[in-house]
């Protein structure tokens, strides 16, 4: 890869992922080149590049005019260098997460694919704090390409027609596949055909939505094809926290479940010291129901008795006592009629 060059932009306070450094140095080490565009940067990303790699180039400017911007310097700079001898421009981005070998299979995908003049990975995203959970990635990430499918009509925006889709529509449509800016490869050729005038080759607002809009049109009218390889994965740092506009479908399980978590954590609070009281009353209880219960069971057993004996033995009396006076009222009859006689 010996006219392969690798553009990295670095602005604000840069970080550099754990893989970074392992992919620049495959490319060094097969003949490659690092450009690095300095945009007044505050972080120790440049300073750790240039101590690693002694023999990276750094473009560094006074203020900070964007990554676009910065892209385009550095394109300026390759194709306008009467000593460089550059066919392939891979655009990185610090934070990208890749093998080392990623770069090469990039490129070499690039070269085998003819017509073709700008080719992307497909992205995953990776959370920090479940880097290693692979199958929470399977579920969760798995399909979540960032290259986009766009559609352009003629003289209007861009729409968005899905992840990893590329959208027709009728009435003189038509198709550009943007690729995110995470990492691709370019044809150097291929820019210098596609330009919009000596200084721009790349659109200054390609970068409003993390994607090379413009460029991957202006590609494609040009005749160049703009893919997105699927077999070669890498992953771009996706926080749980973040406030990207691109939440991702684990940042709302995460919320669910930290709602969940924090409901539970009220319930516990609140709710079992009143149940753990409701127990303890129903403990003590229990004694009390059984003497109720007992004092229930006997006064029913007492008015039973009662109500016999009232309701039922008083009516036999009563009607003994009537039968007793009749018959001694015949009695009395029958003797008095005996005495007269």
């Amino acid at each position: 890869m010996k006219d392969v060059v690798v553009v990295i932009v670095v602005q604000y306070a840069a970080t550099l992922s754990p893989s970074f450094f392992e992919c620049v140095r495959s490319v060094i080490e097969s003949g490659g080149r690092l450009l690095v565009v300095d945009q007044a940067s505050t972080g120790e990303a440049v300073e750790r590049i240039k101590e690693t790699i002694p023999s990276v180039t750094v473009i560094r400017n006074p203020r900070n005019t964007g990554f676009a911007a910065g892209a385009n310097q550095a394109v300026r700079f390759l194709l306008s260098s009467p000593h460089s001898s550059c066919e392939t421009i891979v655009f990185l981005d610090a934070r990208t997460v890749a093998d080392p070998k990623t770069i090469g299979a990039l490129v070499q995908t690039l070269r085998e694919r003819r017509g073709v003049g700008m080719v992307g990975p497909k992205w995953l995203s990776l959370y920090e704090e479940h880097a290693l959970d692979e199958s929470l990635h399977e579920q969760v990430a798995s399909d979540r390409v960032f290259s986009l499918g766009v559609v352009r009509h003629a003289g209007g925006p861009f729409t968005h027609a899905g992840f990893g889709q590329t959208d027709t529509e009728e009435g003189g449509a038509h198709e550009a596949t943007a690729l995110h800016y995470g990492l691709l490869a370019v044809h150097a050729s291929a820019l210098g055909r596609i330009k919009l005038d000596d200084e721009t080759y790349l659109d200054p607002w390609f970068l409003t939505t993390d994607v090379f809009i413009d460029a991957a049109w202006r590609f494609t009218r040009a005749g160049y094809g703009v893919e997105c390889a699927r077999d070669i994965e890498v992953h771009w740092p996706c926080g749980v926290f973040t406030r990207s506009r691109r939440r991702s479908i684990f940042r709302q399980l995460h919320d669910r479940t930290e709602r969940s978590e924090r409901a539970l954590a009220i319930f516990n609070a609140l709710c079992l010291p009143l149940m753990h009281v409701s127990m303890w009353r129903l403990v003590m209880e229990i004694p009390a129901a059984a003497w109720n219960l007992f004092r229930w069971k006997l006064f029913l057993l007492v008015f039973d008795r009662a109500s016999l004996a009232v309701f039922w033995g008083l009516p036999r009396h009563l009607g003994w006592i009537l039968r007793r006076r009749k018959a001694l009222r015949a009695f009395d009859t029958k003797a008095r009629d005996e005495l007269e006689t």
